[in-house]
């Protein structure tokens, strides 16, 4: 803390104007981010399977008991070679019908994004409130969680210096890695929340220098089935993924079993759990 403290002393001060969102809080419904694939050859054609089956018996019964779970379901559905594993996660913020529309939605998404998604053997949906993922092959206790299927990144266009700012250069290296450096220590303090202080593993937080460092908001999450350390971790892998070279305005980055976002306009619901900056932490 005391060394984010002394990061934010050298933010020079003046008002900051408002900025484009790019990744404002999409509908509930609709999927920003999808991947469909099949795990082999053989068993492409499930059509009339009985696979098909437990997997439109799965998309009927998770939505309602993720919800009624805290907005998390981990499971299977079926015997083999048929059996149906799937995660479902809603966003900290996103609880009871909205959590419930959300996974509904997820699922009839795999069929219309994935073309012949109930011939399709592993399907990954990210939506703005929920995600959900389904596969003929057992991934629930795979600890790869950073595959190239399961990783989707976004950065928005602008970067944090636009509009400048007195003492950041937009063109110069040392103030893109100020900015750079500010941002990953906000989002290790936010992922720290998430691991060791919610059961849920979730956590919102801003920070807010009063100056002219423009209020960031800032969210992690893991599945609750997570330890602190396993959650921790994984939020550090990708806390790390944020590029160094370009001080955006926001990004954010999903995995399957854990995630990031900050952005310089609130896109959570409910007052931030913790507040970074001249106030320090809210509570305490």
């Amino acid at each position: 803390m005391a060394t984010m403290l002394l990061l934010l002393f050298f933010v020079a001060a003046a008002s900051t104007a408002p900025v484009t969102r790019y990744g404002e809080a999409a509908p509930l419904v609709t999927p920003f981010h999808y991947n469909c694939n099949t795990t082999s050859a053989p068993r492409l054609d499930r059509t009339n399977t009985t696979f098909e089956a437990n997997l439109e018996k799965l998309s009927t019964i998770v939505p309602a008991n993720a919800s009624a779970s805290g907005g998390f379901f981990v499971g299977s559905l079926g015997a083999a070679p048929d059996t149906v594993f799937a995660l479902a996660l809603c966003r900290g913020d996103t609880i009871g019908a909205d959590c419930t529309v959300c996974l509904e939605s997820a699922f009839q998404n795999a069929i219309d994004y994935c073309s012949n998604a109930w011939d399709v053997s592993r399907v990954t949906i990210y939506q703005e409130r929920c995600q959900v993922r389904f596969s003929d092959l057992d991934f629930l206790d795979d600890r790869d969680f950073f595959a190239s299927d399961l990783i989707y990144d976004a950065w928005n266009p602008d970067s944090i210096s636009v509009p400048m700012f007195p003492g950041i250069d937009p063109n110069d290296t040392q103030s893109i890695t100020f900015v750079a450096a500010t941002v990953s220590m906000l989002m290790r303090e936010t992922a720290m929340l998430a691991a060791f202080n919610a059961s849920q593993r979730f956590a919102t937080a801003l920070m807010d220098t009063g100056g002219a460092f423009p209020t960031l908001y800032s969210m992690a999450q893991c599945t609750p089935d997570f330890s602190p350390a396993e959650c921790f971790a994984c939020l550090d892998v990708i806390v790390q993924m944020i590029p160094t070279d370009k001080g955006r305005r926001g990004g954010r980055i999903m995995g399957l079993r854990c995630s990031i976002r900050y952005e310089s306009d609130v896109f959570y619901g409910g007052k931030a759990m913790w507040i970074f900056g001249s106030t320090l932490r809210d509570g305490m």
